[in-house]
């Protein structure tokens, strides 16, 4: 059963990805946290969704899938990117 849940993980994160970018970004959002609902400990689907909140100004939840991608993999470089990014726009947001 494992391997039918990585795969229907598989299926919406790849899904997700091409609204990602056709620029369906609410639709990736749904599609990768659907994929994350499943396996939860994907980091480069984190990342991506990370991404997609950076893009979409909601610094807090990119910030929040950073940390959880960087908590699993401490040396993922577009987590590290994305987490330094979302960190200055809050702080910039506060001002």
């Amino acid at each position: 059963m494992k391997g039918g849940i990585k795969a229907i993980a598989t299926l919406f994160s790849n899904r997700g990805n091409a609204y990602r970018k056709l620029g369906q970004l609410d639709k990736a959002v749904e599609d990768l946290s659907k994929a994350l609902e499943l396996e939860p400990q994907e980091v480069p689907m984190l990342s991506t969704r990370a991404g997609i909140y950076e893009a979409q100004g909601e610094y807090e939840k990119a910030v929040a899938d950073c940390k959880k991608a960087l908590d699993l993999d401490p040396d993922k470089k577009n987590a590290k990117e994305i987490l330094a990014r979302c960190e200055a726009a809050l702080k910039e947001r506060k001002r």
